[in-house]
């Protein structure tokens, strides 16, 4: 039931089924993992890792196939060790041909590391073995758009919404989408088609307030992000909305605000310590003048992610880079 309501309601909707199979069997695996990637995908990373970590733990025993999902998504989403994650899912790809959930991981991950191409090709096929899933369109949509195809990406929504199909992550590219085309009212649709949706009502509005600060809109921007937060907040997403402070205090950053920006700084890491909460606040610490701060999180950051692949390669060089254009600006 809970992976069924994954792929049609979206994984908010999925968490208390999780929880549930998980109270009637404390020692059930597949439903400590599959509770970890649905916490994942809401952006709540440290619980997530934490359910990971205890189905990785309880993995002895399981099936097959089972032990490729745990270990996976353990590699990807614990450890961020993408090549180590690439590896075994394209493995699981070949055991279990029949099995979208790692081609389309696989999408998830060639688009991460840049190989757009690949990943629209994985979205593809993960579709046409899972027709009916909201999510197989919101990542094939995510990857037209990643490659340019922005009448492909507008094809596959129309057609998602025809068959009644939708995902929280449609509704986020569908809005992406829409950005790219400066189609405004498309833009207001899907906030307020978000709205009052848990899980759902934040992203939407944090983007919008990601596109306000894009115009120079700073008072519309911040208002749009209070209500991200208050709604991540109101849905118990305490690590969602952590994200959410964290971007505010970049934003604020590059607009020179100082103190608003430290002011979200604190606040965001006062509720998480996570690996994208961290990164985007060292970018902000950076760029108000506090660099011994900012690389004291950076050693601390590459202390507690040494396999990520992310962190290597792209967060420790951009935070370098911002240390850089702070110091010099």
């Amino acid at each position: 039931m809970g992976v069924k309501t994954k792929d049609i309601a979206g994984d908010k909707a999925a968490l208390p089924l999780f929880e549930e199979a998980i109270r009637l069997d404390p020692q059930f695996a597949m439903a400590y993992a599959m509770l970890g990637t649905s916490l994942s995908n809401l952006e709540e990373k440290q619980r997530a890792a934490q359910m990971l970590k205890q189905a990785y733990d309880l993995r002895e025993g399981v099936s097959e196939r089972e032990e490729f999902y745990i270990e996976t998504y353990y590699y990807d989403l614990v450890l961020g060790d993408l090549p180590k994650a690439i590896e075994r899912y394209e493995l699981w790809a070949r055991v279990y041909p029949r099995d979208d959930r790692p081609i389309g991981d696989l999408g998830l991950l060639y688009g991460y590391t840049g190989q757009h191409e690949k990943a629209v090709i994985k979205a593809r096929e993960a579709l046409q073995l899972q027709p009916g899933s909201g999510l197989r369109y919101a990542n094939l949509v995510q990857g037209y758009v990643h490659v340019g195809n922005l009448n492909e990406a507008q094809t596959a929504i129309r057609e998602a919404r025809t068959k009644n199909v939708d995902s929280p992550y449609l509704d986020l590219y569908s809005y992406q989408l829409a950005f790219l085309q400066h189609d405004s009212t498309e833009m207001a649709e899907e906030v307020r088609r978000a709205a009052g949706k848990p899980g759902v009502e934040d992203m939407l509005l944090a983007v919008a307030a990601d596109t306000a600060a894009y115009n120079g809109q700073v008072l519309t921007a911040r208002d749009l992000s209070s209500q991200a937060i208050a709604s991540a907040n109101r849905a118990g997403e305490k690590e969602t909305a952590a994200s959410y402070e964290a971007a505010a205090a970049l934003r604020e950053a590059l607009f020179g605000y100082t103190d608003a920006a430290r002011q979200h700084v604190t606040a965001a890491l006062s509720t998480s310590k996570g690996r994208d909460e961290r990164y985007a606040s060292i970018l902000a610490l950076a760029f108000v003048g506090e660099g011994n701060r900012a690389r004291q999180l950076s050693e601390e950051l590459l202390k507690d992610f040494p396999d990520d692949t992310l962190v290597h390669s792209v967060y420790l060089r951009a935070t370098e880079r911002g240390f850089y254009v702070a110091v010099t600006s």
